[in-house]
């Protein structure tokens, strides 16, 4: 089957009546006017009230329906999209829990072992539709490089090219751990010179080591405006007065250092020193099921951690504005306004405010969820969106509980692809239908 939208399609679409919501403001009644795939227009009713069409627009009525940016996840290893979760936690760094990992087949993760004979493209596919099913459009994949025509086949934005390290033992330990790219140096400088973010893991832990890596990378001049630092659980304030400085971004991830090392670091000064931190799952290995898991996981744990709240506007600027920032592409996403890619997010509202709809929704309460103008996940009601944008065949219908969806593609087939390769069971959690 294939998922590519028909040659030179364009959407013109006009959305009528959501709540409409941006880290910034909230639009009631808003008019959302999507024109060749982009925003053109987001305007509450009262400023909406004289504006004109654009020709051969399709309208859709999302009244009592909350509109948000499609969800970004900053920081996922398709890869590991596979569940259950694999460990003997506490750990005091992610080197040990690596130490278990990449142990030979008398491993103590023998559903590692099982996913490690499923094809990379098949994972890959399973990693973009983990994310679909919970909002997300868009997901940077930490990992080596790949095949490109890999990426392009996938159902979602992949963000795939930048500059990349693994950890900061690939560049002081040569040997201990795979380098991820071309050397860290070369990797750094190929990410400013294409303006785009360098990502590596960083204080993944809270022994004496792991909480020198902020200092030393540092030190290396590998931390400025480009680069994102994945979980720093290590980091004390004094830390994130340095990532401040350099305009630096952090991938949170709170559901991995719940189960890998029950604490979860601290947080809380970053957003104190106005840190740009973005959300991401990291690895199903590790992490939560998806970005809804993520986001109420983060809630909670914040909760818990600190005895406050986390706002709800704060998360889903986490999960968007902030994650756009931080992959370098706040110009183009992560954000409803006008000049924008029509990246959509159309939930039911199951809350009074509605930015606490980032915390209330589940699959099934998804209305539709776009990219660049182009139905990905939807209610069935939006089955003309499919047609026009994929042909027939492009698509198919699940039930996600006993709630009907039309979906880019065919996960169910997928589904089914690795059950016979792994010869059993294979129903993750993040795969939210029957």
């Amino acid at each position: 089957m294939t998922i590519e939208s028909r040659r030179g399609w364009k959407q013109n679409l006009i959305i009528q009546g959501a709540t409409a919501l941006t880290p910034d403001k909230c639009l009631r009644g808003a008019r959302i006017v999507i024109r060749e795939n982009r925003f053109a227009d987001v305007q509450s009713a009262r400023e909406a009230v004289d504006a004109t069409h654009p020709a051969r627009a399709a309208e859709i009525d999302a009244h009592g329906l909350i509109a948000m940016p499609a969800l970004i996840n900053a920081h996922d290893h398709f890869r590991g999209s596979w569940l259950p979760r694999c460990g003997n936690p506490p750990y005091e760094n992610v080197y040990q829990w690596l130490a278990e990992l990449h142990q030979q087949p008398e491993s103590a993760f023998p559903e590692v072992r099982r996913r490690d004979t499923v094809d990379n493209p098949t994972l890959y596919q399973l990693g973009a539709y983990k994310n679909i099913f919970s909002g997300a459009a868009t997901a940077l994949d930490h990992y080596m490089r790949t095949a490109e025509d890999l990426y392009a086949k996938l159902p979602l934005r992949m963000i795939g090219e930048y500059g990349r390290e693994s950890l900061l033992r690939a560049i002081d330990k040569s040997g201990t751990h795979p380098s991820w790219g071309w050397g860290a140096q070369e990797e750094f400088q190929y990410a400013q010179e294409k303006g785009l973010p360098f990502v590596i893991h960083c204080e993944e832990g809270f022994d004496a080591e792991t909480r020198e890596e902020l200092p030393r990378l540092a030190e290396q001049g590998l931390v400025n405006a480009n680069t994102l630092l994945v979980h720093c659980i290590g980091c004390d304030r004094k830390d994130y007065a340095v990532i401040a400085a350099s305009k630096a971004s952090v991938a949170w991830c709170p559901a991995t250092y719940e189960f890998l090392y029950q604490q979860g670091g601290d947080i809380r000064p970053a957003l104190e020193l106005g840190v740009n931190v973005a959300l991401g799952t990291d690895s199903c290995l590790t992490g939560s099921v998806n970005m809804i898991d993520e986001l109420r996981v983060a809630s909670a744990k914040y909760q818990e951690w600190y005895g406050e709240t986390l706002p709800s506007r704060t998360l889903l600027g986490m999960a968007t504005v902030n994650a756009a920032r931080a992959l370098k592409r706040d110009s183009d996403l992560g954000r409803l306004e006008a000049g924008y890619c029509a990246d959509l997010l159309l939930v039911r509202a199951k809350a009074d405010d509605p930015y606490d709809a980032i915390l209330s929704f589940d699959t099934a309460d998804i209305d539709l969820l776009m990219m660049d103008g182009k139905p990905l996940l939807a209610a069935e009601r939006h089955g003309e969106l499919f047609d026009q944008a994929y042909g027939p065949e492009g698509w198919t219908q699940v039930n996600a509980g006993k709630t009907p969806m039309l979906v880019i593609g065919d996960p169910a087939a997928l589904r089914q692809r690795v059950r016979d390769i792994v010869g059993g069971d294979f129903n993750p959690a993040f795969l939210p239908f029957a």
